[in-house]
């Protein structure tokens, strides 16, 4: 990849030459480069990423088409410092909720509070999975407590083994974490 000063007679060129060579713009230069000569298909995990981007992008579209929903991506967008609603809005659906640390308390009941969030976006549950001594297994959707503190009482189970905290977006979005 080449780019080309500014006094040069290609300068602001736009396109291709012949099969050989591709001006593009980008930041105000312009840049000389090789035509491809095939389209890679990519890895299979690629190919899986691109089609989740293209249902972000279709997403974001139609997100923009809704007053409320632009308005939302809007606040977003500046509180994250984001260039605009749209990008706010592809972020929200490629991000994954994210679980934080725990505290656990053990007084009459036993009060699990968790750090979970989507890094500015909304988070549609978050779930306290508890696996007591005796395998059992029980599930205790939080309750948000302030900001992205989330917090649950569980009611008296034998001694506890494992707890896994699942926070869940819109677009079904998993964040795990075990403790």
């Amino acid at each position: 990849m080449a780019r080309l000063a500014k006094d040069s007679i290609l300068q602001g060129l736009r396109g291709s030459l012949g099969n050989e060579l591709i001006f593009r713009r980008m930041n105000n230069k312009t840049i000389v480069s090789q035509k491809p000569t095939h389209q890679k298909k990519g890895t299979a995990a690629q190919q899986e990423n691109r089609g989740k981007f293209r249902e972000a992008t279709a997403y974001a579209k139609a997100q923009m088409k809704m007053p409320e929903r632009k308005t939302y991506y809007q606040k977003i967008a500046k509180k994250l410092k984001l260039p605009n609603a749209y990008t706010a809005a592809i972020t929200d659906f490629m991000r994954r909720p994210v679980v934080g640390d725990m505290e656990c308390k053990k007084q009459k009941v036993v009060r699990i509070k968790v750090k979970a969030s989507k890094n500015g976006f909304e988070l549609k549950e978050v779930q306290a999975i508890v696996r007591d001594s005796a395998n059992n297994v029980k599930t205790f959707r939080m309750r948000r407590s302030g900001g992205t503190s989330w917090q649950t009482d569980v009611e008296e189970m034998a001694e506890i083994k494992s707890i896994q905290i699942v926070a869940v977006d819109f677009f079904e979005n998993y964040g795990r974490r075990y403790f």
